[in-house]
Parts: structure tokens; C-alpha cells; sequence
């Protein structure tokens, strides 16, 4: 056994000569060294936590994911359906549209009402629907000179 620099110091062996010491009682003060089997144990639950917390983590991502992707659908339903009644000359007008994104599908619906004569003042009315069950609404008025 090598003597140990410095005061109230333990050495075990010496550079090159290093020692295993053997049958160590579990630590159980602040200050006692802890043997291999609590290290184990503390790093076995440490993955264990840091596992599952990984997997919920995963699980919200994957859930945005989908509502992202639903959110897409509505929105290029929504596009579609506007698209195809921006054009008509009539003072009411009904259009549809779908959208598709990764697996996702949604339908739009929507009507708009010209108010008067010289088609300066229009009033809409709009949703989309996902096939998971999310929905949106929108109303729109617009003014022309």
C-alpha cells in the first residue's frame, strides 16, 4: 500500500499498480462511497426515467405531427373551395373543396352573398372539417370601390 498525498487521504495501489478493493458495504451517509451495485441501480433508473420521459415526448410530437398535417387539409380545403367561387358573376355562391395532407383529409363548405347591385359589398361564410373531427369556421366581409 502507497501512502496517500495529502491529510486524511486513503491510497490503494500506486500509478500503474492500481488495486480492486472487494466486498463494500452499501453507502449510506452523505459521505460513505457508494459500491458498484448502488451505481448500477441508480443508473438503471436514471434510463428508466429518462426512457419513458423520451416516449412521452415522442408520443406529443407524433400527436402535432397529425394536427399539423389536419391543419394542412383544412387550409388547402379552404383554398379550394375559394378558388372556385372567386370567379362567378351571381349574387350568391356555394363551393366545396378538399384537402389532403399525409393522411389526413378535410372538407370545406362555404357561401358568399353579394349585397348589392354593383357587387361593391360581399358578405361570407365559411368551415372546414377534418376526418378526425377538428373544425373551423370563418366570416368574411368584403368592400369594393
Amino acid at each position: 500500500v502507497v501512502k496517500a498525498e495529502g491529510d486524511n487521504a486513503v491510497a490503494v495501489g500506486s500509478e500503474g499498480k492500481e488495486r480492486s478493493v472487494r466486498h463494500v458495504a452499501k453507502g449510506t451517509a452523505d459521505t460513505d462511497a457508494v459500491n458498484v451495485r448502488q451505481l448500477n441501480d441508480v443508473l438503471t433508473q436514471s434510463n428508466e426515467y429518462t426512457d419513458l420521459a423520451v416516449e412521452g415526448l415522442n408520443k406529443r410530437l407524433d400527436g402535432m405531427d397529425k394536427r399539423f398535417n389536419r391543419m394542412a387539409a383544412m387550409s388547402s380545403a379552404q383554398s379550394a373551395m375559394a378558388m372556385n367561387t372567386a370567379g362567378l358573376n351571381t349574387y350568391n355562391r356555394l363551393g366545396a373543396g378538399v384537402g389532403h395532407s399525409d393522411g389526413e383529409s378535410a372538407l370545406a363548405v362555404g357561401y358568399q352573398r353579394v349585397m348589392n347591385e354593383r357587387g361593391s359589398a360581399t358578405f361570407s361564410l365559411n368551415g372546414a372539417f377534418t376526418n378526425s373531427g377538428e373544425k373551423t369556421v370563418g366570416v368574411g366581409v368584403g368592400i369594393g370601390w
